[in-house]
């Protein structure tokens, strides 16, 4: 059995996870337990890798594997099978029955952006499917690191969250000392061989208002951030509208407090963002868990994204998650298809 393996059967909390051109590292909880939280940690000085939900709670509380751990340099196994993709799964449809509760859900969600005072809230799903009894999470972490070399790819493991991995995108705070970044992304296409995303007038505002909730949110930090020109960026089988904001952190100011002051940008949630988010909680479907949340290492060298293009591993099937900003004009078939590619991002690698 490998390092991993022992450590998911002994039910020891690990993070495997491979930055964006960085090697992989495992680090687990060796002693004692990692730290709950129901409320992001402003102010404090605390340093570990981070594991949250879209809204901790006491059934969704935020993990963090601090105290008590050690890390070491993960190797991707050279000799592992190719990805069975459509063949691992019984059943890998994505419409049916899955199509009609997104439809209803929809409704819902554009009749709140035409009768309440709400310009954006991002619609999820989940989709369930039957795994094989070979499945293996260490491959599916190594082929997701080798197809998304641009990612963050994460394995994260513990008794109260259960098993998720991702290949996200989206970096919610990163850098160390006097230079930090954040990153807005919003605006999907698919990606076309041979074509240059050309994106309409809904893709550009979906992208314009996370970057302004963005720069509003720092701004009340102190922060004056320098934000580079929107470019194009590519996300598996998807490209996305990115901005890039570079910035110092304020004295007496920590990144917990950045991250809770971002935490759920519009890109998850919507605007305004509270009220997106209790109207989300109430009226999408299901509970999102750990999806649309946000992971990784808050220390010397931060790096923590939000968690999308994700799955939950189950007893005998995977959980995998995808979402789509909804806006007054969006139309029902385009958000589905849009959830549907995501949702191929790590359906590729399994």
């Amino acid at each position: 059995m490998t390092k991993v393996s022992n450590l998911f059967a002994a039910g020891t909390p690990f993070a495997l996870y491979r930055r964006p051109g960085q090697q992989a590292f495992l680090v687990w909880q060796a002693t004692g337990e990692p730290l709950v939280r129901t409320e992001i940690p402003r102010g404090e000085d605390i340093e570990g890798f981070v594991f949250a939900p879209f809204a901790p709670c006491e059934d969704n509380p935020l993990l963090i594997l601090g105290p008590g751990c050690l890390s070491t340099v993960w190797e991707l196994p050279l000799d592992i099978p190719p990805p069975l993709a459509g063949k691992h799964f019984a059943g890998a449809s994505f419409s049916g029955e899955d199509f009609q509760a997104y439809s209803r859900a929809f409704s819902r969600f554009s009749d709140a952006l035409r009768h309440r005072a709400l310009t954006k809230l991002v619609l999820s799903r989940a989709r369930g499917f039957a795994r094989r009894a070979d499945f293996s999470p260490e491959h599916v972490f190594a082929h997701a690191c080798r197809r998304y070399p641009a990612a963050f790819v994460s394995l994260f493991f513990s008794p109260r969250t259960g098993m998720w991995l991702g290949a996200s995108p989206e970096l919610l705070l990163g850098g160390e000392g006097g230079r930090w970044q954040t990153t807005a992304i919003a605006g999907t296409l698919p990606v076309e061989t041979g074509k240059v995303a050309v994106w309409d007038a809904k893709n550009r505002r979906e992208h314009r208002v996370v970057a302004d909730f963005i720069g509003e949110r720092l701004a009340a930090l102190g922060i004056a951030p320098e934000m580079a020109a929107p470019l194009t960026c590519r996300a598996g089988n998807v490209a996305h509208i990115e901005s890039n904001f570079y910035f110092s952190l304020p004295a007496r100011k920590s990144p917990w407090d950045v991250i809770a002051a971002l935490h759920p940008t519009p890109a998850v949630c919507g605007m305004p963002a509270e009220a997106a988010k209790r109207f989300i909680l109430a009226n999408e479907g299901y509970d999102r868990e750990y999806y649309s949340g946000f992971l990784g290492p808050v220390e010397k060298e931060t790096a923590v994204y939000v968690n999308l293009r994700c799955m939950k591993a189950e007893d005998g099937f995977l959980r995998l998650f995808s979402g789509s900003g909804i806006m007054p004009d969006s139309l029902l078939e385009q958000e589905w298809k849009e959830t549907d590619h995501k949702m191929r991002t790590l359906f590729a690698v399994l």
